[in-house]
């Protein structure tokens, strides 16, 4: 995978106006120096996404997502590390200097063929498309694809929605529209939309007579087609479903159909319903469940409960309810595990699909039957004693199967309560069962190359109120972070997870002269600390008075003094201790330590601060 400089993501950090990217997304209104907004990654009523132009960065104060200009492109579109840079960019005129070696003058003409050849085959992909949906418009009401549309109980809103269309029953319609545009045909070829004639010269069209079902990518531009034959006279009408092949757009085991559409309401509902058909997600759509996807004809890939990942933490598998349900289910299972996504599993009754059971019981019913649905690692459990039995024989099977899908749980304590599971399914002993808890450790899950920062968990009032408002300060204020290392504040610091922040704040600005907030949380990595310190840089600074380096001077001061009466305190114990012990000499030498221990801090005047009013007011 290509890597890009990290000067280059700076330059686009600091050219990007976060406020603007944010804004085509979300209704941001001014509060202050910074902008609020309902936050599009969880339902609220009152605004609590805050974005910070001056620093770049968003945070929501509910939920606790944050990030950059890249951070937000990625969570809200579902892309890629690379491919928010490098849309960010092209936006933004950055040129990108890539890692994997400075290409060639041959290499830099082929990539920049390669990104015009794309931006070509998708505005032909847009173009033809639109002709798909004309030529279903111009189609009369009691014509095969409405018929067929009605038989399936779509709406003219699904139809209008999801962009469907028409091939007509013709061997060159699209092909000789596409002469008449001026697409060329080795492009048309490319995309899969023409092919060549096996006898003689010219092409044909790969769509006829189908209802034709575009395929989006993650910024809804359209890439691929699938089509479904219409019912005709003609006894060779072919297969039931075929799709675009694989192109340069569009890679068939990449994409989820449906998902362009299912974004928002993924996001709100916090999980995906995974079922098997295009029309099974028209349909569960149009009955309230939109948050509902399908592979793109195959069996569900690596790649695509990836691209899930990105946008929720549990995926509800709505399978038909015969052998290759059961299957599919099994199937899913390693690769849920896989990508560190819950897995729940609904099978319907023999003969039902998710359409025939919408269209039978209503949505509602369906919703209820999703949100009961158990997890799929019960119901392969339940699924591998059902096939094997309960004989010694069976039960060291039905073992066998199971342990290489229990050690692929990367969370130790979840891993523990599925072994227990098995044990008392198969009525086996601990000590029969233990081998299967040894797994893989986890693994990183930020992604490439960003920060996926966990919310706070410790409540504010939990921190030192002290070393809090030294760390806000700083944070605020980094041309501070210089003094804050010359005196070595973070010494004087109790708490381990501020002591952190403030040590990484320092090193980052000793190093790159700058305080930048992604590359901060990145470093700080998936601490509980890291979303508390994102609330605080999306939020106000705090109110100094006297200017703020006396203010975070006051606070350094308050601190070291605290340190030494700790200090001064401990030595009174060690003093105690070694009296105890018989041993004088050295409780000679810790009461001369202490001594000089005390007359420093009188000499450096820390009293007087601590009398005289001079430091900050704390308060909540």
């Amino acid at each position: 995978m290509a890597r890009v400089a990290e000067h280059c993501i700076r330059e686009i950090r600091d050219r990007a106006s976060i406020s603007e990217i944010v804004g085509e997304y979300v209704r941001l209104k001014k509060a202050g120096a910074r902008s609020k907004g309902l936050c599009p990654f969880h339902q609220e009523k009152t605004p609590s996404f805050t974005v910070n132009e001056q620093m770049g960065f968003f945070h929501c104060f509910g939920c606790g997502e944050n990030g950059d200009a890249i951070g937000f492109l990625r969570k809200h579109n579902g892309l890629g590390f690379m491919e928010a840079v490098e849309q960010l960019a092209q936006r933004v005129g950055v040129r990108l200097e890539y890692l994997d070696g400075a290409p060639t003058p041959e290499e830099g003409i082929a990539r920049r063929k390669s990104r015009d050849e794309r931006e070509r085959l998708l505005e032909l992909s847009a173009g033809v498309g639109s002709w798909f949906q004309d030529e279903l418009k111009r189609a009369p009401r009691d014509s095969a694809v409405w018929k067929y549309i009605a038989e399936r109980r779509l709406t003219d809103e699904t139809v209008e929605r999801f962009q469907l269309g028409l091939a007509p029953d013709s061997w060159d319609a699209l092909s000789n529209a596409l002469n008449r545009r001026g697409a060329s045909k080795e492009d048309s070829e490319k995309l899969g939309l023409i092919m060549p004639r096996k006898t003689g010269n010219g092409f044909y069209d790969r769509f006829r007579n189908r209802l034709m079902f575009p395929i989006f990518d993650m910024s809804e531009r359209v890439i691929a087609f699938g089509g479904r034959v219409l019912p005709s006279d003609d006894e060779r009408e072919g297969a039931k479903y075929i799709n675009s092949p694989d192109t340069p757009i569009y890679t068939k085991g990449d994409e989820l159909f449906g998902l362009a559409q299912a974004k928002k309401a993924l996001r709100a509902e916090g999980h995906a319903i995974l079922v098997e058909g295009n029309v099974d997600v028209l349909m569960l759509h149009q009955a309230g469940l939109a948050h509902t996807v399908a592979p793109m004809g195959t069996a569900l890939t690596e790649k695509q409960v990836r691209l899930l990942k990105r946008f929720v933490p549990e995926v509800v598998l709505l399978y038909d309810g015969d052998e290759a349900g059961l299957k599919a289910a099994r199937k899913s299972l390693p690769l849920l595990f896989e990508a560190d996504l819950h897995g729940r599993v609904v099978l319907l009754p023999t003969g039902a699909d998710p359409d025939s059971y919408v269209v039978e019981h209503g949505g509602a019913a369906l919703r209820e039957l999703v949100e009961k649905a158990p997890p799929l690692i019960e119901f392969v459990i339940d699924d591998a004693v059902s096939r094997h039995g309960m004989s010694d024989r069976g039960r060291a099977q039905a073992l066998a199967e199971l342990a290489p899908l229990v050690q692929g749980i990367r969370d130790f304590r979840e891993r523990d309560l599925v072994v227990a599971r098995i044990g008392g399914v198969l009525g086996l002993p601990e000590a029969r069962v233990a081998g299967m808890r040894r797994g893989r450790p986890s693994r990183d899950a930020r992604g490439e190359g960003a920060a996926e920062v966990p919310a706070a968990t410790r409540w504010e009032s939990e921190l030192p109120l002290r070393e809090r408002k030294l760390v806000e300060a700083s944070l605020h204020h980094p041309e501070i972070l210089g003094w804050i290392e010359e005196v070595d504040a973070q010494a004087y610091m109790e708490d381990v997870d501020l002591r952190a922040v403030l040590w990484e704040a320092v090193t980052l600005q000793g190093e790159t002269g700058r305080l930048d907030p992604m590359v901060l949380l990145e470093r700080l990595g998936n601490q509980p600390i890291a979303g508390w310190v994102s609330s605080v840089l999306c939020g106000e600074p705090p109110e100094v008075s006297g200017g703020v380096q006396a203010y975070v001077k006051s606070c350094v001061q308050l601190l070291a003094d605290g340190w030494m009466q700790r200090t001064v305190d401990e030595l009174g114990r060690e003093i105690e201790r070694a009296e105890r012990a018989g041993d004088h000499r050295l409780a000679l030498e810790l009461a001369s330590k202490r001594t000089e221990l005390a007359r420093k801090r009188k000499q450096e005047g820390l009293d007087g601060v601590l009398t005289a009013g001079g430091g900050p007011t704390w308060s909540e």
